[in-house]
Parts: C-alpha cells; structure tokens; sequence
C-alpha cells in the first residue's frame, strides 16, 4: 500500500498535466492514497530546512506508522533514514515495477526524465537497467 500527504497530491495536480501529457490517469489513481495530515499544528516546526512536501510525508509517515518512503531529494533522505526510516527512490521504484510486471520497459521512462530535465548519470540508469535485466544505454 501507499498513501501520500494531500499537500504533495496538490503539487502534483498542479505539475504534472503540464510535464507529462495524459497523466490525468494517474492522478485520478493516486486520488483515493490522499491523506490529510491529523495534527497540522506541529507541522511548521517539523524538520524546518526541508520542503513542505518532504515534510508532509514525514508527519504522514509518522502519524499511521508508514515505514518506508519513496524519497529522491538527498537531505530529505538523510534525515529520513536518520529517524529509522527506509528509504528507496524513484529508479528503485521502477526497478521494483519492472521485475512486478507492472512496466513493460524503463528506456523510455529516462526519455521522459530528460525531457523534464531531471537527469541521472549515465553509471545509475545503466546499473538501473542491468538490475532490470536490460541492456545498458
């Protein structure tokens, strides 16, 4: 299971239709994962110099006991795992995807990642498909 804080769902909602064309879809999945964070109060003081997003998956992951984050930015993991958190990225997710069966290929995706000017070094995508059981690029 998953769930994300409605603060990070309304970043998205306001990104990702003009980033990635036809991701109505996908919001319309993540919808029913929204939760709202119970004790907003105590947010602002928490975890400070991270983003607000960052922030609000904390106090989500804190609130319902979630363990492990999906989290990409370097300080936000740091602190992460420094609370006991398990961390994993977005090219850990898709690797987990790919060997579920849930994507048929990642290539495309590094594409889509360039195109939105999120770039990774080219060791990483190439240890990323040979993980995937892939050729490298």
């Amino acid at each position: 299971n998953y769930y994300l804080p409605r603060v990070v769902f309304l970043e998205l909602e306001y990104r990702l239709p003009k980033q990635v064309p036809n991701s109505g879809w996908f919001l319309h999945r993540l919808k029913p994962r929204v939760l709202d964070i119970d004790n907003p109060e105590i947010f602002a003081d928490f975890a400070p110099n991270l983003g607000e997003g960052e922030r609000a998956c904390f106090m989500l992951a804190r609130e319902t006991g979630i363990e492990n984050l999906l989290i990409d930015d370097r300080e936000a993991r740091q602190f992460a795992e420094s609370q006991g958190w398990n961390c994993f990225g977005t090219l850990g997710l898709m690797v987990k995807a790919k060997k579920a069966g849930l994507v048929q290929e990642l290539r495309s995706y590094f594409a889509t990642f360039a195109a939105l000017r999120r770039y990774y070094a080219s060791g990483i995508r190439n240890h990323v498909l040979h993980l995937a059981n892939k050729q490298p690029l």
